[in-house]
């Protein structure tokens, strides 16, 4: 399950790039997952900038949740880098349904233009297409300066 995650996150990644395989949805698909996407990673955004573990874990897929230590360090590295969370903007979702390492994927990637105190960072989430729950498998913040 571990691979999986690490998955979700590659989609995103070769997505925002321009990645032959991954392609970028539009109209009604982005908006609808747009739809589903937003109040998590409002929700998701908010609990990290106010400490609030439970909130921040519950949006996750069972096996992606995060530790409360790694909680607690992702948590000072973004206070520290990017101060308080603001607002965001959609910026694109992105699909890739195929193969990857022998296993089947079926993934969405949500990316965002994050606002904190500090400037505007990208934001992504990445959920499992085929999971009803839309919890998300991977957030990625960008922090590097």
């Amino acid at each position: 399950m571990q691979k999986f995650i690490l998955m979700l996150a590659l989609v995103l990644l070769l997505g925002c790039i321009g990645i032959p395989g991954v392609k970028k949805l539009s109209g009604g698909e982005a908006t609808e997952w747009q739809r589903i996407s937003d109040p998590v990673a409002e929700e998701m955004l908010q609990s990290l900038d106010s400490g609030d573990y439970g909130a921040y874990a519950g949006g996750f897929m069972e096996i992606a949740v995060p530790a409360k230590d790694k909680f607690d360090a992702l948590r000072l590295e973004t206070g520290k880098k990017l101060g308080k969370y603001k607002s965001k903007k959609f910026v694109a979702a992105y699909e890739n349904s195929g193969e990857y390492e022998g296993m089947e994927i079926d993934a969405i990637a949500v990316q965002y233009d994050a606002e904190f105190e500090k400037g505007t960072k990208m934001v992504s989430l990445t959920f499992d297409k085929n999971d009803s729950s839309h919890k998300v498998g991977e957030l990625y913040i960008d922090l590097q300066e």
